[in-house]
């Protein structure tokens, strides 16, 4: 897809299936028809999950649709083909949009992404529902534009902030349950190999 080339949010891949073992759960090759579509984001996990079909066609002809692919790409992403550092791609909708939340502030910009995500969850027309989400896709590149810069002016002015509002600590907010995560990990796979080593020698 020639429209996503520069999208910072998406990425496409194959798997040749006669090289790589990929059969059962939770992947499913063949499950939904052929080709297997699976989309992988934030939600779902390594484990992804497959394309939900809209019509009665078969897979290869619905997204051979430019339309229907399009969409696809843009609601499994959370991503748009609008540029809101350069306009390109966008529509006097959207431009108009940016140009509002470009003046406003990093608090702003929480305020309606918190507000906008709430609403993605109730029952709504689905270019209602299109708009709120071509909306979060632009506010989602706000911050590393213009409202940033209203909270820090570089890597260190980010972090001598955060020493002097938080203290040290922050520095390592989080890696507690990191370590925690990683001793139970380790200790169970020190633990449970000689056990499975010498079951593997009784049965081999």
């Amino acid at each position: 897809m020639e429209d996503f080339t520069d999208n910072k949010d998406v990425a496409f891949g194959d798997v040749l299936l006669s090289e790589a073992s990929i059969r059962g759960e939770p992947h499913n090759p063949g499950a939904g028809g052929w080709p297997t579509i699976r989309y992988f984001n934030k939600e779902t996990g390594y484990e992804g999950k497959n394309y939900p079909k809209k019509t009665d066609k078969a897979m290869c002809d619905e997204l051979g649709d430019i339309e229907y692919m399009t969409d696809y790409i843009l609601e499994s992403g959370s991503t748009s083909k609008c540029s809101a550092e350069t306009g390109a791609g966008c529509g006097e909708k959207e431009l108009k949009y940016i140009e509002k939340f470009k003046a406003k502030g990093a608090a702003d910009v929480a305020a309606q992404t918190t507000r906008l995500a709430g609403m993605t969850e109730g029952k709504m027309k689905p270019e209602l529902l299109k708009w709120i989400k071509q909306r979060l896709a632009i506010l989602k590149q706000l911050p590393l534009g213009e409202a940033a810069k209203e909270l820090y002016s570089s890597t260190l002015d980010c972090a001598m902030k955060l020493l002097k509002n938080e203290g040290p600590s922050s520095f390592f907010a989080g890696s507690i349950p990191r370590m925690v995560q990683v001793g139970l990990s380790n200790g169970i796979s020190f633990a449970m190999f000689p056990v499975i080593s010498k079951l593997l020698n009784r049965v081999m």
